[in-house]
């Protein structure tokens, strides 16, 4: 479901003029006073009055090159797909305690994307360098959904049938960070929140269309901005 959301999105920019260059990635970013310049690894350069910064877990990185520390933090989502043998008919969210002193937040999705499997993950995982995310061990969460499986979804069998795994990217509160750099306004980040910001795109792809233009007026400007959090500069 992912890739076939993916595909349209992309057919989508390219029949309203955008030009795609996968698989090229970012090696330096220069900033000037009326421009920006975007160095790949392949040694294209893109030149333009402005740049809009999305990479996810790999976003720190890139605006530490421009000199600024984002307070972000990839964590390691593993996604389970498990048997049911009745239909689940929509998503939900399960807050609250396995055991006693211990919160879990689980949620899930109806058969969607395997016939037959329906889709119960955690919202929480370990911290990960993401060009190496599936190193660290979720085996103890896969552990706790079984558990929490046996107790809540007693026509959904505890044993995962596929497991998969993406990457969350978090700011400190969890919220989105779309806001231009202090010392380079025609640089735009929108960071902090992959993982789940695909469920925003249509919302926040105008406040960064809107920012990367110049304009201000349509957004609250606190909720999102980059100096909520201290420290900003390196």
């Amino acid at each position: 479901m992912a890739d076939k959301a993916l595909k349209c999105i992309q057919e989508l920019c390219v029949r309203f003029g955008a030009v795609i260059h996968d698989g090229d990635g970012v090696e330096d970013i220069k900033h000037y006073q009326d421009s920006v310049e975007v160095i790949t690894n392949q040694g294209k350069r893109f030149i333009g009055k402005s740049c809009v910064i999305c990479a996810g877990p790999w976003s720190g990185r890139i605006i530490e090159k421009l000199g600024y520390k984002v307070p972000l933090t990839p964590i390691k989502i593993p996604v389970y797909y498990w048997k049911s043998n009745e239909f689940i008919p929509h998503t939900w969210i399960y807050e609250g305690y396995l055991n006693p002193g211990y919160g879990v937040h689980f949620w899930g999705l109806p058969s969607l994307e395997y016939p037959g499997l329906v889709k119960i993950c955690p919202h929480h995982g370990p911290e990960i360098d993401p060009d190496r995310r599936d190193q660290p061990s979720t085996e103890n969460i896969k552990q706790e959904l079984t558990q929490f499986i046996r107790k809540i979804f007693p026509t959904v069998e505890p044993k995962v049938c596929v497991e998969e795994s993406c990457i969350y990217t978090l700011s400190p509160d969890w919220n989105p960070i779309l806001d231009t750099l202090p010392a380079a306004r025609n640089i735009v980040i929108g960071v902090g929140f992959s993982g789940t910001g695909f469920k925003l795109g249509p919302v926040t792809g105008s406040i960064l269309a809107d920012l990367a233009m110049g304009i201000k007026t349509r957004q609250d400007k606190q909720i999102f901005s980059l100096d909520r959090f201290s420290g900003p500069k390196l």
